[in-house]
């Protein structure tokens, strides 16, 4: 057995003092215990802290082992156990907590409130639990009431759930599988629940041009920018967030940058005649030096105005459907090229190796994709097949 003198006069480095215990020395003289052993699950050499020294005397990180060495011999990992312990004290509450400040960074405001609704609110029966002992009986019984009366918003709820749990299981709060998943999971739980139930309605491409002259008679901010989200074929933020710096007149282009953007990869986005129009006419109604579209005390405008737009004009379909609605018209109505139009709703096209090499942007190809759906949206008449020419542009329009 080391003496107290022996401990403190060892150089910066390893002590090892047999069946695993071992005293790490820093260079700046602070000194602490750790156990290394052979895990019986992984069959590889792992260690564990034990604690500092002098807070951990030699008899006391001795005493340390003593249990873990027993744990070996069951053949439990002794780091595995201890991440067991830590979880079994991790609420439901205190990992969404954890997960909402990982993950919050680049969110809205808005995104921070739906965080919290379905979270807090809808996981309020959840709050208490220890995310260890959480099992899909809970996870059924708490979603079950919100399953019947608002399917979609449950569907959004489990998914949120799902994300709680599997940062849980990464933090090794738990250990069994993600009761909250819908695939294997939950779907079996409620099968008469549509497959596509969390899908964004969205309104027909035949109806669009009707439904921009309503849209138009209005002569709203909400309403504009509504608009100029259709005609971008872009998500909400993307627009209502939109900024006078970031609109090239000369160039005729919109640069949003890659913070503001899902795939987190600036988009440039080429706009029609029509955009252009809306953005000049709206000079003369924002209320602020930075951003285009205005609300309240010169702010963006509420990620919200826009469905309360749609809803004002009778219509059930949402914000984000609008992207659904052009891919459709894309695909049925024109003869554009596919890695086009998937860039012009900024999706990553194609596998890895493939955007290896496919590094372009396909401006002018999507000027004419633009060009093409903005006349759609403003002519009833232009139902004829648009066939695209080698550099984006089409014949037939109107």
């Amino acid at each position: 057995m080391p003496s107290q003198r022996q401990i403190e006069a060892a150089k910066p480095g390893r002590v090892y003092y047999g069946e695993g215990l071992c005293l790490i020395v820093n260079p700046d003289g602070r000194r602490r215990w750790i156990f290394r052993f052979t895990s019986p699950l992984t069959h590889r050499v792992s260690e564990t802290s034990i604690g500092p020294y002098p807070v951990f005397s030699y008899q006391q990180a001795r005493d340390a082992i003593l249990e873990m060495r027993r744990q070996l011999a069951q053949g439990q990992d002794p780091v595995q156990v201890k991440r067991e312990k830590r979880g079994s004290l991790v609420t439901f509450a205190q990992a969404s907590d954890t997960w909402i400040n990982t993950f919050k960074a680049p969110w809205s405001e808005s995104q921070m409130y739906n965080a919290h609704l379905l979270l807090k609110k809808h996981g309020a029966m959840l709050a208490t639990k220890m995310v260890a002992n959480i099992d899909k009986d809970t996870i059924e019984q708490g979603i079950k009431p919100l399953m019947i009366e608002r399917p979609k918003q449950a569907r959004r709820t489990l998914a949120m759930w799902a994300r709680v749990l599997d940062l849980a299981i990464n933090k090794g709060w738990r250990t069994s599988a993600n009761p909250a998943e819908w695939r294997g999971c939950m779907e079996h739980r409620f099968p008469d629940l549509p497959k596509n139930g969390n899908h964004h309605e969205a309104l027909d491409y035949a109806q669009v041009p009707e439904f921009m002259k309503r849209l138009r008679l209005l002569r709203s901010t909400s309403a504009s920018c509504l608009e100029c989200i259709i005609l971008c074929a872009c998500r909400t933020g993307e627009i209502r967030r939109m900024q006078w710096s970031e609109i090239n007149w000369e160039q005729r282009t919109l640069v949003i940058p890659a913070e503001r953007m899902k795939t987190r990869v600036q988009h440039i986005i080429p706009l029609s005649d029509r955009v252009l129009e809306l953005l000049q006419q709206q000079k003369q109604y924002s209320t602020s030096e930075q951003y285009v579209f205005t609300g309240r005390a010169s702010r963006p405008l509420d990620e919200k105005a826009m469905g309360s737009v749609l809803r004002h004009m009778g219509e059930s379909v949402t914000v984000h459907g609008f992207r659904s609605t052009f891919r459709n018209w894309a695909a049925e109505q024109t003869a554009f090229d596919f890695y086009a139009v998937e860039m012009c709703l900024a999706h990553f096209v194609g596998s890895a190796v493939t955007r290896a090499y496919l590094r372009g942007n396909a401006l002018e190809k999507r000027r004419g994709i633009m060009a093409a759906w903005a006349s759609c949206c403003g002519s009833a008449a232009s139902g004829q097949r648009l066939e695209a020419t080698p550099f984006g542009r089409t014949s037939g329009l109107p």
